[in-house]
């Protein structure tokens, strides 16, 4: 199922357009996947600029005021159409302006992306969490191109943009967005492999430690359900190994 909450406060031909893109994004996904489409800046989390909530995890926006109104909506949707395991958020920035436009279909594309990588990689996506977890303890901050999961929606989102756009501006994002070369060169090199460049990622971007942080993480309760975790399991016979 695909789901655009707060659909009817959009103009008709944005709707339509949204909800043609989010098809197309998602095909061959079983997962429900659901878009609460912020037209009135009910929520309002502080954002970067393309409409992200920036800097704050999923415990942070459950402790936020404005949470109230997302958590009823997708609890109502939930309660008429079942779980939705994918849940995405697009801002009110990101809805104004000239519609249906490159941005619009960009961001929605991105997370769309992500979608994908929760079904088609699991192992790899829990694996990011915990690895983004050891980066926050050891106050790693990584720009945002950096980010292996980010770089794959992105190069996944600029496909799925320019089926929709095939005459449009997509080198304008270079300007919107720091450090937005990365992208462009893998998409023009063609050899993005998101699984390898994780573990290149750590080898030579990330700081030392994540061994012994690893094995204590798992050794708590919260690190229980990882244990199985076919990538990070990999990830220790690599730095055991002196990756």
């Amino acid at each position: 199922m695909r789901q655009l909450i707060n659909a009817d406060r959009l103009p008709q031909s944005l709707e339509f357009y949204l909800s043609t893109v989010l098809e197309f994004a998602t095909r061959g996904l079983s997962s429900n996947v659901a878009v609460f489409l912020d037209a009135d800046a009910s929520v309002q989390p502080p954002c970067d600029e393309s409409g992200k909530p920036d800097g704050l995890t999923r415990s942070d926006l459950a402790q936020e005021p404005w949470s109230r109104t997302w958590d009823e909506a997708v609890m109502s949707l939930v309660s008429r159409c079942g779980p939705f395991p994918v849940l995405i958020w697009i801002s009110q920035r990101v809805l104004k302006g000239e519609s249906p436009s490159v941005f619009q279909t960009a961001v929605l594309a991105h997370e769309c992306g992500h979608a994908r990588q929760t079904e088609q990689v699991p192992d790899l996506w829990k694996a990011w969490v915990v690895y983004s977890d050891f980066l926050a303890t050891a106050h790693h901050m990584i720009p945002r191109w950096y980010a292996p999961l980010e770089i794959d929606a992105e190069l996944f989102g600029r496909r799925v943009t320019r089926h929709f756009h095939p005459h449009g501006e997509l080198v304008a994002f270079q300007t919107r967005y720091e450090n937005y070369d990365r992208v462009l060169g893998f998409e023009s090199s063609g050899e993005f492999d998101l699984k390898d460049y994780f573990t290149e990622f750590m080898s030579n971007d990330g700081p030392s430690g994540f061994g012994s942080w690893l094995e204590r993480f798992l050794s708590r309760p919260e690190g229980r359900p990882y244990r199985e975790n076919v990538f990070l399991r990999g990830c220790m016979k690599e730095l055991d190994s002196g990756m």
